[in-house]
């Protein structure tokens, strides 16, 4: 068989691993601290999984971009804070940090709720290849899937819970940082206007 004709099976169980990863993070995190949930799949969808960001993610990214700046040039602004938050601010690896699921410490955990998933994707993606299906179908399979899925999701209010953010940046990304074009299309679907915009900066768009 192909991936596309166990597409109920795996938009069901994808379905499935993304409402048990809230659940899980339900359980493990407190109020508000969730700010990021995202599908992680490997290059090319051979695995899926997911990343999420906390709080404490976010800012201690956006302190770890800040001090790669120039420590010569932080020494001359060192009477100028004012200076020094506008260069800080204006760095694109401070961004890029905040928003990137590779810099997040909850990339790929939670692995294991995908499992099942993993099996029929590893079962079934050479077979895809020898049916006649080429790299770029396969991966718009997966695109619409995910967007499906991340919009019943938002319809079903799972991401409302206690310990998620009022607005959770969310969609896909991947640990090739060099794949915008999917991110920012599958953002424009899922996300606020406000996430959109850091990440289209992120990706230098």
């Amino acid at each position: 068989m192909t991936l596309f004709e166990r597409h109920s099976e795996l938009t069901y169980l994808t379905k499935a691993a993304f409402a048990n990863v809230v659940t899980r993070l339900e359980s493990t995190h407190t109020k508000g601290e969730i700010c990021g949930l995202v599908f992680y799949p490997s290059s090319g969808y051979r695995d899926l999984g997911t990343a999420f960001a906390t709080s404490a993610d976010l800012q201690r990214n956006h302190v770890s971009g800040d001090l790669s700046l120039d420590p010569k040039l932080l020494e001359m602004l060192k009477d100028h804070p004012d200076l020094q938050q506008k260069l800080a601010s204006n760095t694109p690896s401070s961004n890029v940090e905040q928003v990137h699921a590779c810099e997040w410490n909850g990339a790929s955990k939670f692995h294991d709720l995908f499992d099942e998933l993993n099996d029929i994707i590893h079962l079934e993606y050479d077979p895809t290849y020898d049916a006649g299906f080429d790299n770029r179908q396969i991966c718009e399979f997966f695109e619409e899937l995910l967007t499906s899925v991340l919009l019943e999701a938002q319809s079903l209010k799972l991401m409302n819970g206690e310990v998620f953010a009022d607005d959770v940046l969310t969609g896909v990304q991947f640990p090739d940082t060099s794949n915008s074009e999917t991110v920012l299309r599958l953002s424009q679907h899922v996300n606020s206007a406000s996430w959109h915009q850091r990440l289209c900066a992120a990706y230098g768009k």
